[in-house]
């Protein structure tokens, strides 16, 4: 039996430092990210959509907006004015 015997080193030691381990708190982290990135993407959806409607229901609101436009009443055709 030797005094000296060899004990392997753990390969977790003999990582670079710059490389991190796997860590539970950057998992939290990364779905934390992508979660909020998602629900300011499903937020952003309907604004995108209602400044790009078209809101005019029938043919009969082309005409009321010209009668309108004459008389000095501001009328603006869709919800947000471009």
């Amino acid at each position: 039996m030797t005094v000296m015997r060899h004990i392997p080193i753990p390969s977790g030691f003999t990582v670079s430092r710059n490389i991190r381990r796997f860590n539970m708190a950057e998992n939290d982290r990364k779905i934390f990210f992508s979660f909020n990135l998602f629900s300011i993407f499903i937020f952003t959806l309907p604004i995108i959509y209602m400044y790009n409607a078209n809101y005019k229901m029938c043919k009969e609101n082309d005409v009321i907006y010209n009668k309108l436009k004459h008389t000095g009443i501001k009328v603006t055709n869709s919800l947000f004015t471009k």
